[in-house]
């Protein structure tokens, strides 16, 4: 069956707008981050060129569920700057989607990855999640994988004993732990 490509987008744009050092002020063309975004995308669609639907997952603001069991949660973000031009790169992606018709969702108050997650757990269809981030290792099933595009590394339940020495369905107790 032809799996659905979901799409961790913040994860993505922070990581292609660190890695172009649009945050550090080495990229100057104003679009760096879309840039990556888009550029990033085209690279996971060329390599996994059949996919149902691709579908971008953004965060919808700071989980108040998560804010209340640790009032700490995320507060080291204080970079007003950064978060302005994220905002307005994120915005601009939102744009592009539309134009190439890539659905592009958000739900208020809710991270992208919880999205992400519950997509996944209820996708008819395998699943390729797209993200750096290992939280997400989590979703990992038989029929739920996830692609790290900056590390090039496609992960799956059977491929998780590379990268650690226990089972994908340990790693919420790894991460509880670490």
């Amino acid at each position: 069956m032809i799996p659905v490509l979901l799409v961790d987008g913040n994860n993505l744009l922070h990581r292609v707008m660190h890695a172009l050092g649009v945050f550090q002020g080495r990229w100057t063309g104003g679009h760096g981050g879309t840039y990556g975004f888009l550029k990033t995308l085209r690279a996971a669609l060329v390599q996994s060129p059949i996919v149902y639907r691709t579908v971008v997952v953004w965060d919808g603001g700071i989980s108040a569920r998560r804010r209340a069991l640790w009032p700490g949660y995320k507060q080291r973000r204080t970079d007003p700057a950064g978060r302005a031009l994220f905002i307005e790169q994120a915005q601009e992606l939102d744009l592009a989607l539309n134009a190439l018709r890539v659905p592009s969702i958000r739900y208020s108050g809710v991270e992208a990855d919880d999205v992400i997650a519950a997509l996944a757990r209820s996708a008819p269809r395998p699943v390729t999640i797209l993200s750096e981030d290992k939280d997400l290792f989590q979703c990992l099933s038989p029929t739920v994988s996830v692609w790290r595009p900056i590390a090039d590394q496609r992960i799956t339940p059977a491929s998780f004993g590379q990268i650690a020495i226990f089972p994908s369905d340990r790693w919420l107790y790894y991460r509880a732990l670490t």
